[in-house]
């Protein structure tokens, strides 16, 4: 369940993730986003009566594809975090939140997930957007499973690493 973290703890990313599963990134270009969903189909799992058991949010400036590192392939994404929950998860959800806009009260009401989230009734992704922030759930997850690993990766605007982040991916697969 997406729940309001209240206060952000300064620790370490490793420390953060174990405690909250909250990973706080820096360091955004600013200006223009694009969020994307998808539902798919792990590496893992070549069932074709599997219905997916691998969700993707992918965030990514609007200029991405227009930059000569992108096209050419010399920026790619790098991994930043992993967290694992382990046992039965029956609910998957995901958020990316621009921090200075926390307490603001569009930002609040993607909390009160019974505004959004979906009706009981089968696999389904659903998800809120607001100016400065972006939501997905899913739940209703069909299959018995055994926790579920959680991967945060990052895009820079170059191949420093005080290069700005120009794209985060958040993926969350079912064990």
């Amino acid at each position: 369940k997406l729940t309001f973290p209240g206060s952000i703890p300064k620790d370490t990313i490793e420390k953060m993730l174990e405690s909250i599963g909250l990973c706080v990134i820096t360091n955004i270009k600013t200006g223009i986003w694009i969020a994307d969903l998808q539902h798919l189909h792990c590496p893992m799992c070549g069932r074709n009566s599997c219905d997916g058991n691998m969700l993707m949010l992918d965030t990514r400036h609007f200029e991405l594809f227009l930059s000569e590192g992108y096209q050419n392939g010399s920026w790619d994404y790098t991994q930043l975090a992993a967290h694992e929950t382990k046992g039965n998860v029956d609910v998957v959800s995901g958020a990316i939140i621009d921090m200075k806009h926390l307490k603001d009260t569009s930002t609040a009401e993607m909390f009160k997930t019974e505004t959004w989230y979906g009706k009981d009734n089968g696999l389904q992704d659903w998800a809120t957007i607001t100016q400065n922030a972006v939501a997905v759930n899913t739940k209703n997850l069909d299959e018995d499973n055994d926790g579920l690993k959680v991967k945060f990766h990052i895009m820079r605007a170059g191949t420093g690493t005080d290069d700005p982040i120009v794209a985060i991916r958040i993926s969350q697969h079912l064990l």
